[in-house]
């Protein structure tokens, strides 16, 4: 039988597990952010080679760490290799075995090293230990896996059930022998032969390990080619990849030929330029330049021409990749011509709604003043002018013979007096609700400063300051009607709703645009859209100023006030 010299093995063996440490590793840094537990199998390797190298140097070494802690790393290892192939199968089973079995193999192996010295039960314990580990490890990767899975882990499974027959031989051995051994190194043949049948089978795990962890990345990329193809070519978008120095197309999705009107066989090995997709082909130049200079461009907007020459409006993204050593362009595009025209249907809808509302509003408030001018010149006139005759008969009555006219008659012409002048006064009342006299007569500022001083007498706990600037360009009388009864109902709700003790109003001219603004410190509230939407307050005064193409403002929070800022144009 050939004499093996069990030492010389294992130095062969920490080369092997050098190499092998390398290998792994490589494996780990390929493939650590695709699979799980990479880093275990390293620690595996790694664990293995530190204890079959404490193991080679004993007698050079003390005891405790050639023989304990070395067999401590041969078996962590092996329970790191176990976990690592776990993680790797997406499987997860409980560890409170091996944290148990670990702790009695190293009870095991300090009593049979320092108490009662056998190394025959000391290789042993670590041979049933490996087997344990192995049985368990083959049992992962041959029956608990699933079938896809199973295809990846069968070989390396037959490895570790043959590490179990190694193991096995090794028990059956102590079993059938009476041998007691005290140094590891000349315990005989049958252990060279293990040592030598586990280097071969470190061979074989470490082949089949790369081979399994490189055919599930071959088996996970294929699947993902296979789902990126399908999504690059049924995409609704219009996918191209093109070489970004000349346009030079290399590949279209289905969506690209429906959004152009061309077949895949037109474009492939064209130029964009070439087949005239671009409306503008400065913007074919322009849109390289920037993508040379930011590697990406996301939604931009830009004009496109389809295979029958009708101009079409994307939203074009794009982005710089490299294939095979060169940049090339990955670009979708949106066909959003129909939302253009959409929007610019919508947009023109707005604006006809806003003019008829604007109409609306002038009309409304022009037979508010032309029944206003009606009330005025004929009822008011009548009314008064009926006064006036009733005081004049009365004089006249009292100028006749008193004895001939009845006392009633006097009272009863002094009551129809007192009714009429009522009747003045609510008609009054009602033309100035229908046209302030003084927003009609003398403009904006006069009646918002009237406004404010009728204000502070009704409010007397409501400081009010005013801050208006000259006004070179005033309002015409559709803008300060809008902006005054805009005016109007934020002054009503301070007074409602804010219990502020200051009010600051303030007018100016702001370029060709006139500001006003509207400070409080009252208790304020969380602004937002929504608040305004359910305040019809607030909604119909920012619907207001939208009819004179202006803009509102509301800033308010809790304790801090409000403030209310308009901008109209002044034309």
């Amino acid at each position: 039988m050939l004499d093996l010299d069990l030492r010389t093995l294992y130095f062969s063996f920490i080369l092997l597990l050098i190499v092998s440490l390398g290998v792994v590793t490589l494996l780990w840094f390929q493939a650590r952010k695709r699979f799980a537990g990479m880093h275990f199998l390293v620690l595996y390797i790694l664990a293995i080679f530190t204890g079959v190298a404490l193991i080679t140097f004993r007698g050079v070494i003390p005891d405790f760490i050639s023989i304990v802690v070395a067999n401590m790393f041969v078996v962590s290892g092996a329970i790191a290799g176990y976990l690592g192939l776990e993680k790797f199968v997406e499987l997860k089973t409980s560890r409170w075995r091996f944290y148990l079995g670990f702790s009695l193999f190293l009870c095991i192996q300090i009593f049979f090293t320092y108490i009662h010295n056998n190394q025959q039960i000391r290789n042993l314990n670590v041979g049933f230990s490996l087997m344990l580990i192995s049985l368990d490890t083959a049992f992962l990767l041959l029956f608990r896996v699933g079938k896809s899975m199973r295809k990846i882990t069968s070989a390396l499974g037959l490895v570790f059930s043959f590490l179990v027959i190694v193991g096995l031989f090794r028990i059956g051995r102590f079993l059938f022998t009476d041998a007691v051994g005290y140094d590891y190194f000349h315990s005989g043949s049958f252990e060279s032969y293990v040592a030598l049948l586990y280097q071969i089978s470190f061979y074989l795990l470490i082949f089949f390990l790369s081979l399994a962890v490189n055919k599930r990345l071959i088996n996970e990329i294929s699947e993902q080619e296979e789902k990126f193809s399908k999504a690059f070519k049924h995409s609704p978008y219009g996918i191209v990849i093109s070489r970004l120095n000349d346009g030079y197309i290399t590949e279209v999705n289905d969506g690209f030929e429906l959004i152009s009107g061309y077949n895949a066989s037109e474009l492939i090995g064209k130029t964009t330029v070439g087949v005239n997709l671009w409306m503008e082909k400065s913007d074919r130049d322009s849109i390289a330049n920037e993508l040379n200079a930011n590697k990406r461009i996301k939604n931009r907007v830009l004009n496109f021409r389809t295979a029958s020459g009708n101009p079409i409006v994307c939203e074009f993204s794009s982005e710089v990749i490299l294939i095979s050593e060169e940049l090339c362009l990955v670009t979708v595009i949106n066909d959003i011509t129909e939302q253009k025209k959409n929007e610019s249907e919508l947009i023109k809808s707005k604006s006809m709604l806003r003019r008829f509302a604007s109409h609306l509003q002038t009309v409304g408030e022009e037979e508010k003043i032309t029944l206003a001018t009606q009330i005025d010149n004929e009822l008011n006139q009548a009314l008064m002018a009926l006064k006036m005759d009733i005081g004049v008969l009365k004089i006249r009555l009292k100028g006749a013979e008193a004895n001939s006219i009845p006392e009633e008659l006097f009272q009863k012409l002094d009551e129809v007096s007192k009714v009429v002048g009522k009747s003045l006064g609510f008609s009054l009342k009602l033309m100035s609700n229908l046209r302030n006299e003084v927003l009609y007569m003398m403009g904006f500022v006069e009646a918002m400063k009237l406004f404010v001083d009728e204000f502070s007498s009704n409010q007397s706990k409501i400081k009010c300051r005013t801050d208006i600037g000259e006004l070179v360009v005033q309002p015409d009388q559709k803008q300060s009607t809008i902006l005054y009864r805009v005016f109007e109902s934020a002054m009503s709700n301070v007074a409602l709703h804010s219990k502020a003790t200051e009010v600051l109003i303030s007018l100016h001219p702001l370029g060709n645009k006139l500001e006003l603004e509207i400070i409080d410190n009252g208790v304020g509230f969380q602004y937002n859209e929504l608040i305004e939407f359910s305040s019809h307050g607030l909604m119909l005064m920012r619907e207001r100023i939208s009819l004179l193409d202006g803009e509102m403002f509301v800033t308010s929070a809790p304790k801090e006030g409000t403030t209310i800022k308009v901008l109209i144009p002044l034309f």
